[in-house]
């Protein structure tokens, strides 16, 4: 299973009509090729107005045939046209696969999303780190976590997803990781799994 995600970022002073038209698009994507598509805007850790929308897919064949039935859609390609200066960056597409099972059903307000990349040498033994912290976040959270591997992109890239229902969550998971025995065991232990400063975190909210 693979994530596909499409971001780009609002126009200065279009938020306000970048973002609805954001939703809009979704769903009309949505009816077309019959697979939910979620809409997310960064709330820190990457630029403001930043707007990503993904959907769940089986292969590259899948991304390929969503494609090819959106491009022959005359109101697809109308409403992109529509779009036109709304956003002030080319749309970046991305495709993640899934270590770990996926999450299951997109529902949470929030999510949050850890990156790295894994150092030379140290694949297998990162991958493995991967899978096992994605575990323990979710039974200690009591919440949906999963590990992604890079498809294109980064090589060596990787990331967590983690699931929160409120702000209210996000404190709570701030407070776990200061304070976990568990978690901080887990984080030493992956000592030289990770190329130094590839770490980076951030905080997204649904939108539809």
């Amino acid at each position: 299973m693979y994530v596909f995600s499409r971001s780009t970022i609002a126009a200065l002073g279009k938020q306000f009509d970048a973002l609805p038209a954001a939703v809009s698009m979704a769903e009309r994507v949505s009816g077309i090729i019959g697979i939910d598509v979620s809409v997310f805007t960064t709330r820190f850790g990457g630029p403001l107005g930043t707007v990503t929308w993904t959907m769940l897919v089986d292969s590259m064949e899948q991304v390929q045939a969503n494609t090819d039935k959106l491009m022959a859609d005359a109101g697809y390609v109308e409403a992109l046209d529509g779009m036109n200066g709304l956003f002030m960056a080319p749309a970046e597409d991305t495709l993640g696969r899934f270590v770990t099972p996926p999450i299951d059903a997109v529902t949470s307000r929030f999510y949050g999303i850890t990156r790295a990349s894994m150092a030379d040498g140290q694949f297998g033994p990162a991958v493995e780190f991967g899978v096992k912290m994605a575990d323990y976040l979710a039974k200690a959270q009591n919440t949906q976590a999963s590990f992604v591997k890079a498809g294109y992109g980064g090589f060596a890239d990787v990331a967590w997803i983690i699931a929160f229902d409120s702000a209210a969550d996000v404190d709570a998971f701030d407070n776990f990781q200061m304070s976990d025995p568990g978690y901080h065991a887990l984080v030493d232990g992956a000592a030289g799994l990770f190329a130094p400063n590839s770490g980076h975190t951030s905080l997204v909210e649904k939108l539809n």
